[in-house]
């Protein structure tokens, strides 16, 4: 691996790192217009954002507020080709009254870190 290859591969995880980051943030304050703009061209094809706000909303009814979150695990892998770059996350959700991990897969999308999906593992 060359010296640009690793300078290249650490600006993608850099810019993986603040998408993430001000995704759960808009969530975390409930912002969800802004955290489903944090959406991939099929994310937003499979799911509407008013689905999604739904979704976000249906945990706080079943556990309470959201209070924080916190990354388990990530995992950034690719080629060269953009398109086929992906980052996986576990993320611990703490509510008020439990704790929910979700799963998400990001893909790399003209350019940018956009979410494809994500669900709560089994």
């Amino acid at each position: 691996q060359s010296l640009g290859d690793f300078a290249q591969q650490r600006g993608r995880h850099e810019a993986f790192d603040v998408t993430f980051s001000q995704y759960s943030q808009a969530v975390l304050a409930r912002d969800y217009t802004t955290a489903y703009s944090f959406g991939g061209r099929e994310f937003r094809n499979a799911l509407s954002e008013a689905d999604f706000a739904a979704e976000q909303q249906s945990l706080e009814t079943r556990l309470g507020m959201l209070e924080s979150s916190s990354t388990e695990r990530l995992n950034i892998d690719g080629k060269s080709d953009p398109g086929t770059w992906r980052a996986n996350v576990l993320q611990v959700r703490h509510y008020k009254n439990g704790d929910v991990r979700l799963l998400y897969e990001f893909r790399l999308e003209d350019g940018q870190w956009k979410l494809f999906g994500y669900q709560e593992p089994k």
